[in-house]
């Protein structure tokens, strides 16, 4: 498995077969959203989804970037590691609901 890198997204491969992908497009100035992750079928429940939130956390920290989320998936994400809510701009975040499901 490997992961490529991009600034508004993360992809997941098995060898040249692309199986899932997590994206943080810009939503403004420096504050992006997490609006999609997906893992092909064929590869859920080996918990591949988490890691690809953990490598965007990972990514959305080392670049200094805040985010809102708005994936159902990454918003439960959230939830079970509140030590990661760091790079979660609170108050935009706050300004979606009752639109999007986070109330952290």
């Amino acid at each position: 498995m490997r992961y490529e890198y991009n600034k508004d997204y993360i992809y997941l491969y098995d060898g040249d077969l692309k199986i899932g992908e997590i994206l943080f497009p810009v939503f403004k100035d420096n504050l992006r959203v997490i609006n999609r992750t997906y893992i092909d079928p064929n590869y859920r429940s080996a918990g591949l989804a988490s890691n690809l939130v953990e490598e965007a956390y990972k990514y959305l920290k080392k670049n200094n970037c805040k985010t809102v989320v708005t994936c159902p998936y990454v918003t439960k994400w959230f939830e079970r590691f509140p030590e990661k809510q760091d790079v979660i701009d609170l108050k935009e975040q706050d300004s979606l609901y009752p639109f999007c499901e986070m109330t952290i």
